[in-house]
Protein backbone atom coordinates (compact mmCIF):
# COMPACT_ATOMS: atom_id res chain seq x y z
CA UNK A 1 0.00 0.00 0.00
CA UNK A 2 1.75 3.13 -1.16
CA UNK A 3 1.29 6.57 0.32
CA UNK A 4 -0.80 8.81 -1.88
CA UNK A 5 1.10 11.45 -3.80
CA UNK A 6 -0.06 14.19 -1.41
CA UNK A 7 1.57 12.67 1.68
CA UNK A 8 5.16 12.81 2.90
CA UNK A 9 6.96 10.06 4.77
CA UNK A 10 7.01 12.47 7.72
CA UNK A 11 3.21 12.85 7.64
CA UNK A 12 0.63 10.74 9.40
CA UNK A 13 -3.00 10.64 8.28
CA UNK A 14 -5.50 9.23 10.78
CA UNK A 15 -9.11 8.24 10.10
CA UNK A 16 -11.17 9.27 13.13
CA UNK A 17 -14.68 8.23 14.15
CA UNK A 18 -15.83 11.45 15.81
CA UNK A 19 -15.66 15.14 15.04
CA UNK A 20 -13.88 17.20 17.70
CA UNK A 21 -14.02 20.45 19.51
CA UNK A 22 -10.57 21.76 20.32
CA UNK A 23 -11.71 23.31 23.59
CA UNK A 24 -10.37 20.73 26.06
CA UNK A 25 -12.95 21.60 28.71
CA UNK A 26 -16.09 21.74 26.61
CA UNK A 27 -16.85 18.02 26.44
CA UNK A 28 -14.89 15.48 28.47
CA UNK A 29 -15.08 12.48 26.15
CA UNK A 30 -12.35 10.18 24.88
CA UNK A 31 -13.05 11.33 21.33
CA UNK A 32 -12.15 14.92 22.23
CA UNK A 33 -9.25 13.92 24.45
CA UNK A 34 -7.64 12.11 21.51
CA UNK A 35 -7.42 15.37 19.59
CA UNK A 36 -6.68 17.69 22.47
CA UNK A 37 -3.87 15.71 24.07
CA UNK A 38 -1.81 16.54 20.99
CA UNK A 39 -2.19 20.26 21.69
CA UNK A 40 -2.25 20.55 25.48
CA UNK A 41 -0.37 19.13 28.43
CA UNK A 42 -1.50 18.36 31.98
CA UNK A 43 0.13 19.01 35.32
CA UNK A 44 0.50 15.28 35.93
CA UNK A 45 -0.09 12.21 33.82
CA UNK A 46 -0.63 8.54 34.60
CA UNK A 47 1.90 6.09 33.17
CA UNK A 48 1.12 2.63 31.79
CA UNK A 49 0.94 1.25 35.34
CA UNK A 50 -1.44 4.00 36.47
CA UNK A 51 1.24 5.80 38.53
CA UNK A 52 1.39 9.58 38.45
CA UNK A 53 4.32 11.11 36.60
CA UNK A 54 5.45 14.72 36.07
CA UNK A 55 4.21 16.61 33.04
CA UNK A 56 3.89 20.39 33.42
CA UNK A 57 4.38 19.96 37.17
CA UNK A 58 7.63 18.41 38.36
CA UNK A 59 6.73 18.33 42.04
CA UNK A 60 3.59 18.13 44.17
CA UNK A 61 2.96 17.74 47.89
CA UNK A 62 0.24 18.38 50.47
CA UNK A 63 0.46 21.81 52.09
CA UNK A 64 -1.10 21.78 55.51
CA UNK A 65 -4.32 19.84 56.01
CA UNK A 66 -6.39 21.22 53.13
CA UNK A 67 -4.14 22.26 50.26
CA UNK A 68 -1.71 20.92 47.66
CA UNK A 69 1.22 22.77 46.15
CA UNK A 70 2.50 22.10 42.63
CA UNK A 71 5.92 23.11 41.35
CA UNK A 72 5.87 23.83 37.63
CA UNK A 73 8.42 22.76 35.06
CA UNK A 74 10.77 25.62 34.12
CA UNK A 75 11.35 26.76 30.57
CA UNK A 76 8.04 25.59 29.08
CA UNK A 77 6.56 27.86 26.43
CA UNK A 78 3.22 27.97 24.66
CA UNK A 79 3.02 27.35 20.93
CA UNK A 80 2.99 31.11 20.26
CA UNK A 81 6.04 31.80 22.42
CA UNK A 82 5.02 33.14 25.89
CA UNK A 83 6.10 31.12 28.94
CA UNK A 84 3.78 28.78 30.80
CA UNK A 85 3.31 30.07 34.37
CA UNK A 86 1.19 29.62 37.47
CA UNK A 87 -1.22 32.24 36.11
CA UNK A 88 -2.23 29.81 33.35
CA UNK A 89 -2.90 27.06 35.90
CA UNK A 90 -5.06 29.38 37.98
CA UNK A 91 -6.99 30.50 34.90
CA UNK A 92 -7.49 26.93 33.61
CA UNK A 93 -8.86 25.56 36.87
CA UNK A 94 -11.12 28.54 37.49
CA UNK A 95 -12.51 28.16 33.97
CA UNK A 96 -13.72 24.56 34.46
CA UNK A 97 -17.06 25.24 36.24
CA UNK A 98 -17.97 28.02 33.80
CA UNK A 99 -18.48 25.77 30.77
CA UNK A 100 -20.48 22.53 30.25
CA UNK A 101 -17.69 20.21 31.35
CA UNK A 102 -18.24 16.97 33.28
CA UNK A 103 -14.74 17.46 34.70
CA UNK A 104 -16.28 19.69 37.36
CA UNK A 105 -16.73 16.87 39.94
CA UNK A 106 -12.98 16.26 39.96
CA UNK A 107 -12.32 19.75 41.32
CA UNK A 108 -15.42 19.86 43.53
CA UNK A 109 -13.29 20.15 46.69
CA UNK A 110 -11.17 23.00 45.32
CA UNK A 111 -12.23 26.28 46.91
CA UNK A 112 -9.35 28.50 45.82
CA UNK A 113 -6.49 28.41 43.33
CA UNK A 114 -3.59 30.64 44.39
CA UNK A 115 -0.51 31.76 42.50
CA UNK A 116 2.43 31.66 44.92
CA UNK A 117 5.00 32.65 42.32
CA UNK A 118 5.57 32.03 38.61
CA UNK A 119 6.43 28.38 39.19
CA UNK A 120 4.30 27.53 42.21
CA UNK A 121 0.53 27.17 42.48
CA UNK A 122 -1.55 26.14 45.47
CA UNK A 123 -4.93 24.41 45.33
CA UNK A 124 -6.86 24.92 48.55
CA UNK A 125 -9.68 22.54 49.34
CA UNK A 126 -12.80 22.50 51.47
CA UNK A 127 -11.48 19.44 53.29
CA UNK A 128 -8.42 17.18 53.22
CA UNK A 129 -8.27 15.57 49.79
CA UNK A 130 -5.42 13.04 49.49
CA UNK A 131 -6.37 12.06 45.91
CA UNK A 132 -6.50 15.55 44.40
CA UNK A 133 -3.34 15.04 42.28
CA UNK A 134 -4.93 12.01 40.64
CA UNK A 135 -8.24 13.82 40.18
CA UNK A 136 -6.64 16.66 38.22
CA UNK A 137 -4.22 14.47 36.24
CA UNK A 138 -6.34 14.76 33.11
CA UNK A 139 -6.95 18.51 33.30
CA UNK A 140 -5.32 20.09 30.23
CA UNK A 141 -3.74 23.49 30.71
CA UNK A 142 -4.64 26.38 28.40
CA UNK A 143 -3.10 29.81 27.86
CA UNK A 144 -4.76 32.60 29.82
CA UNK A 145 -3.52 35.15 27.30
CA UNK A 146 -5.02 33.22 24.35
CA UNK A 147 -8.27 32.02 25.95
CA UNK A 148 -9.48 34.77 28.29
CA UNK A 149 -12.58 36.38 26.82
CA UNK A 150 -12.82 33.75 24.08
CA UNK A 151 -15.60 31.29 23.30
CA UNK A 152 -15.41 27.59 22.46
CA UNK A 153 -15.71 28.39 18.76
CA UNK A 154 -12.46 30.35 18.96
CA UNK A 155 -10.59 27.13 19.66
CA UNK A 156 -11.77 25.60 16.41
CA UNK A 157 -10.48 28.59 14.47
CA UNK A 158 -7.10 28.17 16.12
CA UNK A 159 -7.19 31.56 17.86
CA UNK A 160 -7.50 29.97 21.31
CA UNK A 161 -6.17 26.46 20.58
CA UNK A 162 -2.71 27.27 21.93
CA UNK A 163 -1.13 24.82 24.32
CA UNK A 164 2.25 23.40 25.29
CA UNK A 165 1.79 19.98 23.70
CA UNK A 166 3.81 18.06 21.11
CA UNK A 167 1.73 19.46 18.24
CA UNK A 168 0.51 22.92 17.22
CA UNK A 169 -2.76 23.85 15.57
CA UNK A 170 -2.67 23.77 11.77
CA UNK A 171 -6.19 23.94 10.39
CA UNK A 172 -9.77 22.96 11.17
CA UNK A 173 -12.12 22.39 8.22
CA UNK A 174 -15.86 21.94 8.86
CA UNK A 175 -15.25 19.51 11.75
CA UNK A 176 -14.24 16.96 9.11
CA UNK A 177 -10.50 17.56 8.82
CA UNK A 178 -7.97 18.79 11.37
CA UNK A 179 -4.26 19.24 10.82
CA UNK A 180 -1.52 19.73 13.37
CA UNK A 181 2.21 20.31 13.02
CA UNK A 182 5.07 19.22 15.26
CA UNK A 183 6.02 21.66 18.00
CA UNK A 184 9.80 22.22 17.74
CA UNK A 185 9.85 23.72 21.25
CA UNK A 186 8.14 20.75 22.95
CA UNK A 187 9.85 20.08 26.29
CA UNK A 188 9.62 16.28 26.12
CA UNK A 189 10.45 13.74 23.38
CA UNK A 190 10.03 15.46 20.02
CA UNK A 191 7.30 14.12 17.73
CA UNK A 192 8.34 11.67 15.01
CA UNK A 193 5.65 12.92 12.62
CA UNK A 194 6.05 16.46 11.34
CA UNK A 195 2.43 16.77 10.27
CA UNK A 196 -0.65 14.91 11.46
CA UNK A 197 -3.91 15.09 9.57
CA UNK A 198 -7.10 13.83 11.17
CA UNK A 199 -9.87 12.92 8.74
CA UNK A 200 -13.29 12.48 10.33
CA UNK A 201 -15.18 9.52 8.86
CA UNK A 202 -18.06 8.62 11.23
CA UNK A 203 -19.34 5.63 9.24
CA UNK A 204 -17.47 2.49 10.30
CA UNK A 205 -17.49 0.83 6.89
CA UNK A 206 -16.41 3.99 5.11
CA UNK A 207 -13.62 4.63 7.60
CA UNK A 208 -12.39 1.05 7.28
CA UNK A 209 -12.34 1.39 3.50
CA UNK A 210 -10.06 4.44 3.63
CA UNK A 211 -7.12 2.36 4.86
CA UNK A 212 -6.74 -0.20 2.05
CA UNK A 213 -7.54 2.59 -0.41
CA UNK A 214 -4.43 4.43 0.77
CA UNK A 215 -6.33 7.54 1.83
CA UNK A 216 -5.08 7.30 5.43
CA UNK A 217 -2.24 5.58 7.27
CA UNK A 218 -4.08 4.67 10.48
CA UNK A 219 -7.73 4.25 11.51
CA UNK A 220 -9.35 4.06 14.90
CA UNK A 221 -12.62 2.43 15.94
CA UNK A 222 -12.19 -0.73 13.88
CA UNK A 223 -15.23 -2.89 14.42
CA UNK A 224 -14.42 -6.45 15.53
CA UNK A 225 -16.23 -7.84 12.49
CA UNK A 226 -13.80 -5.95 10.27
CA UNK A 227 -10.61 -6.62 12.23
CA UNK A 228 -10.20 -10.22 11.06
CA UNK A 229 -10.74 -9.20 7.43
CA UNK A 230 -8.21 -6.39 7.65
CA UNK A 231 -5.69 -8.67 9.34
CA UNK A 232 -5.71 -10.90 6.25
CA UNK A 233 -4.55 -8.09 3.99
CA UNK A 234 -0.81 -8.21 3.33
CA UNK A 235 -0.29 -4.45 3.71
CA UNK A 236 -2.37 -3.90 6.86
CA UNK A 237 -1.53 -4.36 10.54
CA UNK A 238 -4.21 -4.62 13.25
CA UNK A 239 -3.48 -3.25 16.72
CA UNK A 240 -5.55 -4.30 19.76
CA UNK A 241 -5.33 -2.39 23.03
CA UNK A 242 -5.91 -3.52 26.59
CA UNK A 243 -9.64 -3.56 27.42
CA UNK A 244 -10.50 -0.62 29.63
CA UNK A 245 -14.14 -0.01 28.68
CA UNK A 246 -16.99 -2.02 30.14
CA UNK A 247 -20.28 -2.20 28.26
CA UNK A 248 -23.39 -2.49 30.42
CA UNK A 249 -27.04 -1.69 30.54
CA UNK A 250 -28.38 0.43 33.34
CA UNK A 251 -31.63 -0.08 35.21
CA UNK A 252 -33.56 3.02 36.25
CA UNK A 253 -34.50 2.73 39.93
CA UNK A 254 -35.93 6.22 40.13
CA UNK A 255 -39.52 5.05 39.83
CA UNK A 256 -40.36 7.50 37.05
CA UNK A 257 -41.82 4.69 34.97
CA UNK A 258 -43.61 2.85 37.73
CA UNK A 259 -47.19 3.59 36.57
CA UNK A 260 -46.54 2.13 33.13
CA UNK A 261 -44.86 -0.93 34.55
CA UNK A 262 -47.06 -1.86 37.47
CA UNK A 263 -48.16 -5.47 37.54
CA UNK A 264 -51.68 -6.45 38.43
CA UNK A 265 -50.27 -8.66 41.17
CA UNK A 266 -47.38 -6.59 42.48
CA UNK A 267 -47.92 -2.87 42.83
CA UNK A 268 -44.29 -1.79 42.40
CA UNK A 269 -42.01 -1.00 39.53
CA UNK A 270 -40.69 -4.44 38.52
CA UNK A 271 -37.27 -2.99 37.76
CA UNK A 272 -37.02 -1.95 41.42
CA UNK A 273 -37.25 -5.60 42.49
CA UNK A 274 -33.76 -7.03 43.14
CA UNK A 275 -34.82 -10.51 42.03
CA UNK A 276 -35.94 -9.11 38.67
CA UNK A 277 -32.57 -7.48 38.13
CA UNK A 278 -30.80 -10.69 39.09
CA UNK A 279 -33.02 -12.61 36.67
CA UNK A 280 -32.20 -10.15 33.90
CA UNK A 281 -28.51 -10.68 34.49
CA UNK A 282 -28.83 -14.46 34.51
CA UNK A 283 -30.72 -14.33 31.20
CA UNK A 284 -27.70 -12.86 29.40
CA UNK A 285 -25.38 -15.12 27.45
CA UNK A 286 -22.32 -12.93 27.81
CA UNK A 287 -19.92 -15.40 26.24
CA UNK A 288 -22.22 -15.61 23.23
CA UNK A 289 -22.30 -11.82 22.98
CA UNK A 290 -18.51 -11.66 22.99
CA UNK A 291 -18.34 -14.24 20.19
CA UNK A 292 -21.13 -12.92 17.99
CA UNK A 293 -21.04 -9.16 18.62
CA UNK A 294 -17.37 -8.34 19.10
CA UNK A 295 -15.68 -11.23 17.32
CA UNK A 296 -14.04 -12.67 20.42
CA UNK A 297 -12.28 -9.42 21.30
CA UNK A 298 -12.94 -8.75 24.97
CA UNK A 299 -14.30 -10.83 27.85
CA UNK A 300 -17.60 -11.25 29.74
CA UNK A 301 -17.71 -8.56 32.42
CA UNK A 302 -18.51 -9.01 36.09
CA UNK A 303 -18.37 -5.37 37.20
CA UNK A 304 -17.88 -1.83 35.94
CA UNK A 305 -14.11 -2.12 36.18
CA UNK A 306 -11.34 -4.09 34.53
CA UNK A 307 -8.70 -6.36 36.12
CA UNK A 308 -5.70 -4.54 37.53
CA UNK A 309 -7.66 -1.45 38.47
CA UNK A 310 -7.38 -0.33 42.09
CA UNK A 311 -10.54 -1.54 43.85
CA UNK A 312 -11.33 -4.27 41.31
CA UNK A 313 -13.27 -7.13 42.95
CA UNK A 314 -11.13 -10.16 42.14
CA UNK A 315 -13.58 -12.60 43.71
CA UNK A 316 -16.60 -11.48 41.65
CA UNK A 317 -17.37 -13.47 38.50
CA UNK A 318 -19.85 -12.70 35.71
CA UNK A 319 -23.33 -14.01 36.46
CA UNK A 320 -23.74 -17.41 34.84
CA UNK A 321 -26.11 -17.84 31.91
CA UNK A 322 -29.01 -19.74 33.50
CA UNK A 323 -32.47 -19.33 31.97
CA UNK A 324 -34.17 -21.78 34.32
CA UNK A 325 -32.97 -19.97 37.42
CA UNK A 326 -33.85 -16.63 35.83
CA UNK A 327 -37.43 -17.79 35.22
CA UNK A 328 -37.69 -19.08 38.80
CA UNK A 329 -36.58 -15.69 40.11
CA UNK A 330 -39.15 -13.91 37.92
CA UNK A 331 -41.89 -16.14 39.36
CA UNK A 332 -40.61 -15.62 42.89
CA UNK A 333 -40.70 -11.86 42.36
CA UNK A 334 -44.32 -12.04 41.18
CA UNK A 335 -43.66 -11.58 37.45
CA UNK A 336 -44.14 -15.06 36.04
CA UNK A 337 -45.89 -13.50 33.03
CA UNK A 338 -43.20 -10.85 32.64
CA UNK A 339 -43.80 -7.22 31.73
CA UNK A 340 -43.06 -4.69 29.01
CA UNK A 341 -40.40 -2.00 29.12
CA UNK A 342 -38.02 -0.11 26.83
CA UNK A 343 -34.28 0.15 26.27
CA UNK A 344 -32.53 3.20 24.83
CA UNK A 345 -29.12 2.93 23.25
CA UNK A 346 -26.78 4.72 20.90
CA UNK A 347 -26.19 3.54 17.37
CA UNK A 348 -22.92 5.38 16.76
CA UNK A 349 -21.06 5.71 20.06
CA UNK A 350 -19.86 2.31 21.30
CA UNK A 351 -18.69 -0.89 19.70
CA UNK A 352 -21.70 -2.95 18.58
CA UNK A 353 -24.02 -0.69 20.56
CA UNK A 354 -27.27 -1.08 18.58
CA UNK A 355 -26.53 -4.77 18.02
CA UNK A 356 -26.01 -5.25 21.76
CA UNK A 357 -29.41 -3.74 22.49
CA UNK A 358 -31.11 -6.08 20.04
CA UNK A 359 -29.34 -9.05 21.62
CA UNK A 360 -30.39 -7.93 25.11
CA UNK A 361 -33.99 -7.60 23.95
CA UNK A 362 -34.00 -11.12 22.51
CA UNK A 363 -32.42 -12.64 25.61
CA UNK A 364 -34.78 -10.91 28.04
CA UNK A 365 -37.75 -12.02 25.96
CA UNK A 366 -36.93 -15.61 26.98
CA UNK A 367 -37.89 -14.78 30.57
CA UNK A 368 -41.00 -12.80 29.64
CA UNK A 369 -39.55 -9.28 29.62
CA UNK A 370 -40.69 -7.61 26.41
CA UNK A 371 -38.23 -4.86 25.52
CA UNK A 372 -38.82 -2.17 22.91
CA UNK A 373 -35.42 -0.98 21.66
CA UNK A 374 -34.84 2.62 20.62
CA UNK A 375 -31.44 3.21 19.01
CA UNK A 376 -30.50 6.86 18.43
CA UNK A 377 -27.37 8.88 17.64
CA UNK A 378 -25.19 9.77 20.60
CA UNK A 379 -26.08 13.45 20.27
CA UNK A 380 -29.71 12.54 20.93
CA UNK A 381 -29.02 9.84 23.52
CA UNK A 382 -26.96 11.97 25.91
CA UNK A 383 -29.62 14.66 25.85
CA UNK A 384 -32.28 12.17 26.91
CA UNK A 385 -30.38 9.97 29.37
CA UNK A 386 -29.18 12.40 32.02
CA UNK A 387 -28.03 11.99 35.59
CA UNK A 388 -30.69 13.33 37.91
CA UNK A 389 -33.27 13.45 35.10
CA UNK A 390 -33.52 10.15 33.25
CA UNK A 391 -36.94 8.93 32.08
CA UNK A 392 -35.57 5.83 30.32
CA UNK A 393 -36.34 2.51 32.11
CA UNK A 394 -33.28 0.76 30.65
CA UNK A 395 -30.31 2.29 28.87
CA UNK A 396 -27.11 1.00 27.31
CA UNK A 397 -23.82 2.50 28.41
CA UNK A 398 -20.08 2.14 28.28
CA UNK A 399 -17.60 3.24 30.94
CA UNK A 400 -13.84 3.67 30.74
CA UNK A 401 -11.86 4.80 33.77
CA UNK A 402 -8.69 6.65 32.78
CA UNK A 403 -7.61 7.19 36.41
CA UNK A 404 -7.05 3.49 37.08
CA UNK A 405 -8.89 3.62 40.42
CA UNK A 406 -12.47 2.52 41.10
CA UNK A 407 -12.96 5.56 43.32
CA UNK A 408 -13.36 7.75 40.22
CA UNK A 409 -16.12 5.45 38.97
CA UNK A 410 -17.80 5.39 42.36
CA UNK A 411 -17.85 9.16 42.67
CA UNK A 412 -19.38 9.58 39.22
CA UNK A 413 -21.69 6.58 38.82
CA UNK A 414 -22.47 5.06 42.22
CA UNK A 415 -22.82 7.98 44.58
CA UNK A 416 -26.35 9.39 44.66
CA UNK A 417 -26.85 12.39 42.41
CA UNK A 418 -25.59 15.35 44.43
CA UNK A 419 -25.00 18.40 42.30
CA UNK A 420 -23.88 20.53 45.23
CA UNK A 421 -21.05 18.13 46.06
CA UNK A 422 -20.27 17.37 42.44
CA UNK A 423 -20.99 13.67 43.01
CA UNK A 424 -23.11 11.23 41.03
CA UNK A 425 -22.58 13.17 37.79
CA UNK A 426 -23.00 9.95 35.77
CA UNK A 427 -25.56 8.24 38.04
CA UNK A 428 -28.41 7.75 35.57
CA UNK A 429 -30.02 4.93 37.57
CA UNK A 430 -31.34 6.93 40.50
CA UNK A 431 -29.65 4.52 42.93
CA UNK A 432 -29.08 6.07 46.35
CA UNK A 433 -27.51 4.14 49.20
CA UNK A 434 -26.52 6.08 52.32
CA UNK A 435 -23.92 3.52 53.38
CA UNK A 436 -22.25 3.49 49.97
CA UNK A 437 -22.42 7.28 49.75
CA UNK A 438 -20.68 7.66 53.09
CA UNK A 439 -17.99 5.11 52.18
CA UNK A 440 -17.30 6.96 48.92
CA UNK A 441 -17.02 10.33 50.66
CA UNK A 442 -14.85 8.85 53.41
CA UNK A 443 -12.58 7.24 50.82
CA UNK A 444 -12.09 10.62 49.17
CA UNK A 445 -10.83 11.96 52.52
CA UNK A 446 -8.72 8.98 53.56
CA UNK A 447 -4.96 9.46 53.28
CA UNK A 448 -4.09 5.91 54.35
CA UNK A 449 -4.12 3.90 51.11
CA UNK A 450 -5.15 0.58 52.65
CA UNK A 451 -8.09 2.14 54.48
CA UNK A 452 -9.09 4.10 51.39
CA UNK A 453 -9.12 0.97 49.23
CA UNK A 454 -11.16 -0.88 51.88
CA UNK A 455 -13.76 1.90 51.88
CA UNK A 456 -14.10 2.07 48.11
CA UNK A 457 -14.15 -1.72 47.80
CA UNK A 458 -17.03 -1.87 50.27
CA UNK A 459 -19.03 0.71 48.32
CA UNK A 460 -18.21 -0.92 44.99
CA UNK A 461 -19.31 -4.34 46.25
CA UNK A 462 -22.64 -2.94 47.48
CA UNK A 463 -23.30 -1.36 44.12
CA UNK A 464 -22.18 -4.39 42.12
CA UNK A 465 -24.40 -6.73 44.13
CA UNK A 466 -27.35 -4.37 43.67
CA UNK A 467 -27.14 -4.81 39.86
CA UNK A 468 -28.47 -1.41 38.86
CA UNK A 469 -25.65 -1.64 36.32
CA UNK A 470 -25.67 -5.01 34.59
CA UNK A 471 -22.24 -5.60 33.03
CA UNK A 472 -22.02 -7.16 29.58
CA UNK A 473 -18.44 -7.36 28.30
CA UNK A 474 -15.15 -5.53 28.15
CA UNK A 475 -14.37 -3.81 24.88
CA UNK A 476 -10.77 -3.23 23.76
CA UNK A 477 -9.86 -0.47 21.31
CA UNK A 478 -8.96 -1.83 17.87
CA UNK A 479 -6.98 0.18 15.35
CA UNK A 480 -5.43 -0.69 12.00
CA UNK A 481 -2.59 0.83 10.04
CA UNK A 482 -0.60 0.33 6.89
CA UNK A 483 2.44 -1.85 7.37
CA UNK A 484 5.47 0.19 8.23
CA UNK A 485 3.75 1.71 11.26
CA UNK A 486 4.08 0.27 14.74
CA UNK A 487 1.25 1.41 17.00
CA UNK A 488 1.33 0.85 20.77
CA UNK A 489 -2.17 1.43 22.18
CA UNK A 490 -1.01 1.40 25.79
CA UNK A 491 -2.86 0.09 28.80
CA UNK A 492 -5.62 1.17 31.17
CA UNK A 493 -7.69 4.19 30.17
CA UNK A 494 -5.01 5.58 27.85
CA UNK A 495 -5.50 2.66 25.47
CA UNK A 496 -8.70 4.26 24.18
CA UNK A 497 -6.98 7.48 23.12
CA UNK A 498 -5.84 7.63 19.51
CA UNK A 499 -2.56 9.53 19.63
CA UNK A 500 0.05 10.19 16.96
CA UNK A 501 2.78 9.75 19.58
CA UNK A 502 1.78 6.10 19.90
CA UNK A 503 2.46 5.52 16.19
CA UNK A 504 6.06 4.94 15.18
CA UNK A 505 7.53 4.54 11.70
CA UNK A 506 9.11 1.11 11.34
CA UNK A 507 12.74 1.49 10.32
Amino acid sequence: MALSSGASADDLRIGMANAPTLDPRFLWLGANMSYNMHLYCTLLRADEDGKLQPDLAIGWAPWGDSAWRFTLRPGVTFHDGPPFTADDVVFTIRRVPNIPSPYTPYIATVTEVVRIDDRTVELRTSRPNPILPRQIAGLMMVSQRAVEGRQTGDFNTGVAAIGTGPYRFGSFVDRSRVTMRANPAYFDTRPEWQKVEFRVVPNDAARTATLPAGDVDLIEGVQPRDAATLAQRPNVAVHVGTPSRVMFFGVNLGGVNAPALRSANVNIDPLAHPLVRQAMSLALNRAGMVRSLIGGYGEPASQIATPGMVGYLDDVRPDAFDLQQARRLMTQAGYADGFSTSLMCTNDRYVADAESCQAISQMLARIGIRVAVEAVPGTVYFGRVRAGNNPQPLFLGGWSNSQGDVLATLAAMYHSYDRARGLGSANRTGWADETADQSIRDAQLESDEARRIALETDAFRRGTENRMFIPLFTSPPILASRTGIVYRPGTAGSSELTLAVKAHPQH
